[in-house]
Formats: structure tokens, sequence, C-alpha cells
């Protein structure tokens, strides 16, 4: 099973949201239910795998946990409550904060590496790993970026439309669009201020940037569009104005 968890020093059990009328082709705030045996939250749960922070947030400006469900709101207290880890880069440096541990920094509530585990394909190695294991290859343009919420957890959905197919495959839908999680995120919900990195995906996704995906798992969601690549999963080729990156 594949599992989207946020690298807490505070160990959390991993336990297994205003939808929208159009379909998630028009609109990446829809709720995004999961399809697949492998989704790491249970079927009978009423809380989505996406909400955009949009629809996350109540009439008066604050979040709507309700909207999120319990697995958000525990994931939230232990990230409030918790101190992040520290490092040292050499003898006598002053310590750093662990980009990738999660804890209260003083301007946000800080969501460290996403957690990736499968049994019945191990993560990629490489790039070249991926691409070789890959279920299938697409290659498209970022046309819009999102912030919210994938499993509760503070996320960028990066709307990709697909240019090319360079190995199509059964598993992924003949659709000119996919939603792709990406972990790094910084937004605010009324006085709540969230943030989410991953050292292991270096860019930093812009409109207009050219991306391969190269998944080892299928795509999650009623519609089968959402994509949770992992590290090697995902390759910026070209920025917008088509100089290499």
């Amino acid at each position: 099973m594949r599992k989207g968890l946020v690298g807490f020093v505070l160990v959390v059990p991993l336990l297994s949201s205003l939808a929208s009328a159009s379909p998630i082709g028009q609109d990446s705030s829809e709720i995004i239910y999961p399809r697949s045996p492998r989704s790491p939250r249970s079927q009978a749960s009423a809380a989505p795998v996406w909400l955009s922070a949009e629809a996350a947030t109540a009439p008066g400006g604050e979040i709507d946990w309700s909207l999120l469900g319990d697995r958000a709101w525990m994931i939230y207290r232990s990230v409030v409550e918790n101190e992040p880890l520290y490092f040292v880069a050499a003898p006598g440096e002053k310590p750093e904060i662990d980009p990738d541990s999660s804890g209260m920094h003083p301007e946000c509530a800080y969501y460290g590496a996403a957690h990736f585990d499968s049994v019945d394909a191990p993560p990629a190695e490489s790039l070249a790993d991926a691409a070789e294991r890959a279920q299938a290859v697409l290659q498209g343009r970022i046309v819009a970026l999102t912030a919210g919420f994938y499993l509760g957890e503070p996320n960028t959905l990066l709307t990709v439309q697909v240019e090319q197919r360079v190995r199509a495959s059964k598993a992924f839908p003949e659709s000119a669009t996919f939603y792709v999680v990406y972990p790094k995120a910084r937004f605010g919900i009324g006085t709540i201020k969230f943030c989410k990195n991953d050292s292991k995906f270096k860019a930093v996704p812009a409109v207009g940037d050219q991306v391969r995906l190269t998944p080892l798992h299928g795509p999650q969601g009623k519609e089968g569009l959402l994509i949770q690549p992992g590290p090697y999963e995902i390759v910026f080729l070209q920025d917008a104005r088509g100089s290499s990156r």
C-alpha cells in the first residue's frame, strides 16, 4: 500500500472535503474519492482524498475541519505540539531546522517530507529506474496550481495538460488533464498558516512548466485522474519560456 504521511518526529498512526457539482476536469477543488484498494484511507471515511484550501474555508473565513475529517485534525494537532528536528552541518555552526521534519515553526504549522511505502512495487531509486518501471509515461504542461489538502495534509495540486503519451497504459484514462500532488505548499486559512516541504522534490513548480510523469502506481480518485508521484516519478523539463530546468 502506498501511503502519504508527513515526516513526524512524534509517530502518528496512519488511519484508514465543499464538493463541486462540476466534473473534476473543470474544478480541482472537487472531492476526489479513491477507487483503488491501495488507497491509504478507509473507504468508509467521508473525508476526501483532495480538498482545495478555498473549499475548506468556512463562511467566516476560518478552516472547516469537519470537511477535512478527524485524520487531518489529528495530524495538525501533532504538528503544532511538536518541535522540529535540528541538525548541525559542521562542528561549531549554528543548528538548522531539518527541512523534512514536521513541527511548529514561528511562521507556520510546518509539515515535513511525504512518506512513500509500497508492498507491490518498491520506490524508484533513480530517474532511469522510474522511467523503466513506470506504468505510463505522460508529458505535459502545468496549467494551474491549487493549494489544498491531500489526505488532510497541505500540498499543491498541479493541473497538468497532457501533450504527449510517451507510453500509454489502460490504467490511465484517455484524459487530456491529470492532477498531480506535489509536496510543497505555503498558504493560510484564517489565523492558521500552513507550509510543507520535501527536500527530495527540488523544483518549485510554476504555471507553464513542462513536466514528464513516470508513475509507478495507477491513478487515484473516482475519475482516475489523481497522481501522487514519488521523488523520481516527476521530472521538470522546461519552464514557461522554454528554458531547461
